[in-house]
């Protein structure tokens, strides 16, 4: 699998996941428009966006979930629960997986057991 993240919002958290999640390579690009449409277009198989300080807004994924969604892929909670957008709060908090839709599921199960195991090591 390939995995394509950020060039630039990068964390411990995220970085912990990344070495965790099976891939032979890793992309960097910049924008979530830029992940999603290399994901539908098979360059890539899944991102991983965890939010800290600040996250995604509605606009960065609306109109890429559309273009990945309609080739064949997913964009959810790692808990599988959908994006919903035109909320008061327009950031997208939490920990969103982007994937080809193949495995979408196990990646989702794999990434929430990893964060677990993340957010273990930070209370020893």
């Amino acid at each position: 699998m390939i995995a394509i993240s950020s060039r630039s919002h990068r964390s411990d958290k995220l970085d912990y996941i990344l070495t965790r999640l099976p891939k032979v390579m890793e992309l960097a690009v910049g924008s979530i428009g830029g992940k999603l449409g290399s994901i539908a277009q098979g360059s890539a198989d899944y991102y991983i966006s965890v939010s800290g300080k600040s996250a995604p807004k509605d606009w960065d994924y609306c109109a890429p979930e559309i273009i990945l969604t309609e080739a064949g892929g997913d964009l959810t909670h790692f808990d599988r629960t959908e994006l919903t957008y035109n909320n008061p709060d327009i950031s997208q908090w939490g920990n969103i997986i982007a994937s080809n839709g193949y495995g979408h599921k196990q990646l989702c199960e794999l990434s929430q057991s990893i964060l677990s195991e993340f957010d273990a090591s930070l209370e020893i």
